[in-house]
């Protein structure tokens, strides 16, 4: 099943199969696996991916804070 993971330094999203250590294949920066699989994410016409996006990337940096505590 694909995933679909997003780079926030390049702003680049991705659809790949395998889970650990992802890295952005422009950037070489971590990227981060979005929620959604790929089948529900390409349902999403372009503004409602730019708001799950947003939405996504503030729950994985709320994540970080919380393990940084």
């Amino acid at each position: 099943m694909l995933k679909v993971y997003y780079c926030k330094s390049c702003n680049k999203i991705f659809y790949l199969q395998r889970e650990t250590d992802i890295s952005c294949k422009i950037c070489s920066e971590p990227m981060i696996k979005l929620s959604k699989p790929y089948e529900e994410y390409t349902r999403l016409d372009e503004e409602e991916r730019k708001e799950f996006i947003g939405q996504d990337i503030q729950k994985h940096i709320q994540s970080d804070i919380r393990k940084g505590d």
